[in-house]
């Protein structure tokens, strides 16, 4: 796992539409992880990156509170799907909060 940086911005952008993408469809619109603007998010430090090799498998976006945590989005690549990487994203979420404190 790593921090993304603005470089990242296109990758993390066009993983969230694939990867919500069958909810786009039975929504009728897009989720609102589609819609976000991400360069803010990088820039505070909220999007943390799951890499196999050079592709990326999917993505954390994990907001700091004063008082707590609160996942924003956890998105996996479409070819990524169906190897427990949205529950390894999630059990990072979990170990980075406790390490806020």
């Amino acid at each position: 796992m790593r921090l993304a940086s603005a470089e990242d911005l296109p990758a993390v952008v066009a993983l969230t539409t694939q990867a919500y993408a069958p909810y786009t469809a039975l929504l009728g619109a897009p989720p609102i992880p589609v819609t976000e603007d991400y360069a803010p998010r990088i820039e505070r430090g909220e999007i943390w990156l799951l890499e196999e090799g050079s592709h990326l498998a999917g993505l954390l976006v994990l907001e700091r509170h004063a008082d707590h945590a609160m996942i924003f989005s956890v998105a996996v690549a479409p070819a990524f799907q169906g190897r427990k990487l949205g529950i390894a994203l999630l059990d990072f979420a979990e170990e980075q909060s406790r390490s806020w404190g």
